[in-house]
């Protein structure tokens, strides 16, 4: 039978199971803004734009400054107000690249996609986890326990949860999924790539969708 634990050791476990991957593990204070190695220059920042720059230069070197500009933008400003829209818009730019209009060298209009991830040799990635990472929109601040960032963009957030007894798996399952649903609610660029999962040792995983109702609290001790 497994024993209780904190949410400190969770996050601590998480933490040294990513390093063993091959990611770098960095303290989220540690590159907040006004620090000597800040990556943000404002906590409603949610990208680390050094590092997104970076990997567009490297995974495009034939491509112009001025198209990576052009793509860094589209990235960065995507354009729906909805979150799942955007999120829908985004997924395609990370899976298709993102299509810019360039002058080539010999006169000739270039419209080749602007690749963000190396799908072909992963290695060639910027992979990269954060603890406590401090976001503020709207007047809300959210600290995520672990977000998950690859180029600079953050594909993933893990909302972590102890476990005080044998009993309260599912409970702390709909802890965790209720806090993303909240805060997905309040502030949407704390949740704002593609796709967020809640799992538990069940191995069941339950998307998290922008519309969550109380309803699925109750569809969720179901399961």
């Amino acid at each position: 039978m497994i024993g209780p634990f904190t949410e400190s050791v969770v996050e601590e476990a998480a933490l040294e199971w990513f390093g063993a991957l091959g990611y770098a593990v960095v303290a989220g204070p540690s590159i907040a803004p006004g620090e000597p190695a800040a990556e943000r220059t404002s906590y409603e920042q949610v990208l680390l734009e050094g590092r997104l720059r970076e990997a567009l230069r490297r995974l495009n070197p034939t491509v112009p400054g001025e198209a990576l500009d052009e793509a860094f933008r589209k990235l960065t400003r995507i354009s729906s107000p909805q979150l799942v829209d955007a999120n829908h818009e985004l997924h395609y730019y990370l899976v298709n690249g993102v299509s810019v209009e360039y002058l080539r060298t010999d006169g000739t209009i270039g419209y080749d996609p602007v690749h963000v991830l190396d799908f072909d040799a992963p290695e060639q990635n910027n992979w990269l986890v954060v603890n406590q990472f401090t976001v503020t929109e709207f007047g809300h601040t959210g600290r995520p326990d672990i977000v998950v960032f690859v180029n600079g963009l953050p594909p993933a957030v893990l909302e972590l949860k102890g476990r005080h007894d044998w009993r309260s798996h599912r409970y702390s399952r709909c802890q965790a999924h209720s806090t993303l649903g909240a805060r997905a609610r309040a502030a949407p660029r704390q949740v704002p790539l593609p796709r967020c999962h809640v799992g538990d040792g069940s191995h069941r995983w339950l998307p998290l969708r922008r519309d969550l109702r109380p309803g699925w609290r109750g569809r969720l001790r179901g399961h």
